[in-house]
């Protein structure tokens, strides 16, 4: 069995054509060299709220086969801990 985690980061100063390629790579970088995680990937939204300038949001998911590897994973997010 595969499990994922995914969370949202709102980018409030940055716009949707800041949001390039290598820049979600890099945003994904410190996950990507975590050698428990079997994948990640970043998913670019736009974010509109009335009377707001445009902004830009991504998803982050994270797949592997263990849930608990996962979950330490959340935390440190969550804690805003780096590996």
């Amino acid at each position: 069995m595969v499990h994922g985690l995914n969370f949202n980061l709102l980018l409030q100063a940055r716009t949707f054509s800041w949001l390039t390629v290598p820049r979600a790579d890099a945003l994904l970088a410190p996950l990507s060299s975590l050698n428990k995680v079997v994948a990640n990937n970043a998913w670019k939204h736009a974010y509109v709220v009335a009377n707001k300038s445009q902004r830009v949001a991504v998803t982050i998911q994270s797949a592997d086969y263990s849930a608990a590897t996962l979950a330490a994973l959340n935390t440190k997010i969550k804690v805003g801990k780096r590996h």
